[in-house]
């Protein structure tokens, strides 16, 4: 009885029918991507955590970036833009900062 299941499983699993469906697409032409998609992360080390106030390795700081929302970020020419903050202020000393938050931020928990 094993001999035969098996048998069929072979001959089933080599046959030359297509069936229905599509060929996958070649490398980089897959179509955008979904949510819920993967993100593969190489390290140079362990993260050892994901608080940065607390974390000193660079492998910590680098993996949360991809966990956390950041006031401002660097575009693709390496120029700031604000990314939870729409814009912000610099005193004339430089010692303070006033960042002025997007209209409809909220918290992971969705308090606004």
């Amino acid at each position: 009885m094993l001999v035969g299941l098996l048998a069929v499983a072979m001959t089933s699993g080599c046959s030359s029918e297509k069936k229905g469906g599509t060929a996958a697409e070649p490398a980089g032409k897959q179509g955008a991507p979904a949510y819920g998609d993967a993100i593969v992360f190489g390290s140079n080390g362990d993260v050892s955590g994901f608080l940065t106030a607390v974390t000193s390795d660079a492998a910590s700081h680098d993996a949360a970036g991809y966990v956390f929302n950041g006031l401002v970020r660097y575009d693709k020419d390496l120029k700031l833009e604000g990314e939870l903050a729409e814009s912000w202020d610099i005193s004339p000393d430089g010692k303070k900062i006033t960042f002025h938050l997007r209209k409809g931020v909220k918290w992971h928990d969705g308090a606004p």
